[in-house]
């Protein structure tokens, strides 16, 4: 069946362009009427061209309406008169011939502060890239700067905090220190600060952690990343931590001396550990 079709150009109305112009990768239709073989499968159709115009339109979709007439969706990426002297659809078995077809599309530069465009090549695009992928790339670039900023930061803090423990130092050793200091604490029946800070103190020259500058969690998380092996001590100094946190609240004098003898067997076992060269 010999098809005869007649198109004409539907530019649809879009905000912010001009209404009826046609201008380069502006979407239009061809609005096709006419007989042609109704085995025609629609929903297999492509477009075919002639060679000089197949880099220079782009066909999305093509649809039926209905018997009668079709739609052809459409852009054109060059400006300027376009006319195709074989402009055909097919569905791989079937074609239907739709005529030379002739276009006049605008640039959308701005014609007299522009130059003119170059030729386009075998390729041809007018994509631009999206604000919205800059401001991704800016957020990511933002992003990975803060890490390395915060990393770098948060290595000064802790070298701060290392150097900081030179001044706990003393002639004495940690042991030494701390009976000196408790027996101190005895006469005046173990204030909960004294038994604390004694207590604290010896972990901190003992252990090197920053005792007074962490909360339990980051003690307990530093000794667990320095000496990975002492699982019995950590448990040890996380119980003494917690305790010391429960005198704040009730500490009558019972519960004091329960806690310096607590103390008095963590710092012996320790030193034992010490003189077995397990720390």
């Amino acid at each position: 069946m010999q098809s005869e079709i007649k198109c004409t150009t539907q530019i649809p109305e879009i905000l912010g362009l001009e209404k009826d112009t046609l201008t380069v990768g502006r979407h239009f239709y061809l609005n096709c009427e006419g007989l042609w073989d109704k085995e025609f499968d629609f929903s297999k159709a492509f477009a075919v061209v002639d060679e000089n115009s197949k880099n220079t339109i782009k066909v999305f979709k093509i649809e039926a309406r209905n018997s009668n007439s079709f739609d052809v969706d459409m852009i054109l990426y060059v400006a300027g008169e376009l006319k195709t002297t074989n402009f055909k659809i097919s569905d791989g078995v079937r074609e239907i011939d739709l005529g030379a077809q002739s276009f006049t599309v605008q640039s959308v530069i701005d014609q007299k502060t522009e130059k003119p465009p170059e030729p386009f090549g075998y390729i041809v695009s007018e994509l631009q890239w999206p604000w919205q992928y800059s401001v991704i790339a800016v957020l990511i670039f933002i992003i990975v700067i803060g890490s390395l900023l915060a990393q770098i930061l948060n290595k000064m803090k802790w070298r701060g905090r290392i150097d900081r423990l030179r001044q706990y130092d003393s002639p004495l050793q940690a042991d030494s220190q701390f009976y000196k200091e408790i027996r101190k604490s005895e006469k005046k029946e173990f204030p909960i600060s004294d038994i604390e800070k004694h207590c604290k103190q010896y972990i901190l020259r003992t252990y090197q952690v920053p005792i007074f500058e962490l909360s339990n969690r980051q003690i307990i998380s530093y000794i667990k990343k320095k000496y990975p092996r002492l699982k019995t001590e950590r448990r040890q100094i996380f119980n003494l931590l917690q305790d010391i946190r429960i005198l704040q609240k009730d500490s009558n004098i019972d519960k004091r001396k329960k806690f310096v003898e607590q103390c008095y067997r963590f710092v012996d076992a320790t030193e034992d550990l010490k003189s077995r060269g397990q720390l």
